[in-house]
């Protein structure tokens, strides 16, 4: 209720990364004892679309934040990436951004997992619809893809980047990407 609070609002209920599907548990580069509140305030990369006045549909700020990011990310690298450039890219504040992501290096974290999760899914889908006998010229497909995308050298280049957080989400997008290398490696192996 609310219980504890001078104004009389509502006491925002925490919500876990895994109250949103988006983690069997909270991310390793997060700690443990960090509520996550107000999904609308959520640093996770989400996929949702919003509408703009002249009707058409557009990606959200988070994502296309993390969009700008990666763009920027493999024009500038890691070290010269700031939150004006990123800002201008993605067509948004500066204020936004730290809305979104307090600093530069949790945005450089969930742009880690964005780009790992990202990696994995395209290549689940491009392994989905293959037939048996193109599996191998589809997985080179996704991969030729993948390096023209920029996103395997950006994760690279932040391995070797000096927060503990990204290296944390660099150590966790490496053992989704191993899972998933795990279950291409089954199916080829069938093939």
């Amino acid at each position: 209720g609310n219980a504890g609070r001078r104004d009389g609002a509502p006491k925002t209920p925490e919500v876990t990364f895994q109250d949103w599907g988006l983690y069997r548990s909270t991310p390793s580069w997060l700690p443990s004892t960090t509520p996550v509140v107000a999904p609308s305030r959520c640093c996770v990369a989400r996929t949702a679309t919003t509408r703009s006045r002249c009707g058409r549909t557009r990606p959200d700020a988070v994502e296309r934040i993390l969009k700008a990011a990666a763009t920027r990310l493999a024009v500038s690298g890691a070290s010269a990436l700031t939150m004006q450039e990123i800002a201008n890219e993605a067509a948004v504040s500066k204020g936004l951004i730290h809305y979104h992501f307090h600093d530069k290096d949790t945005l450089l974290a969930q742009l880690v997992m964005w780009m790992a999760e990202g990696l994995v899914r395209r290549e689940h889908a491009a392994l989905a619809a293959s037939a048996p006998h193109a599996a191998i010229d589809d997985l080179w497909r996704w991969l030729e893809a993948e390096l023209d995308r920029g996103h395997v050298r950006a994760l690279v280049e932040l391995a070797s980047w000096r927060s503990n957080r990204v290296r944390a989400a660099i150590v966790e997008a490496m053992r989704l990407r191993r899972a998933a290398s795990t279950t291409t490696a089954a199916r080829a192996s069938i093939i």
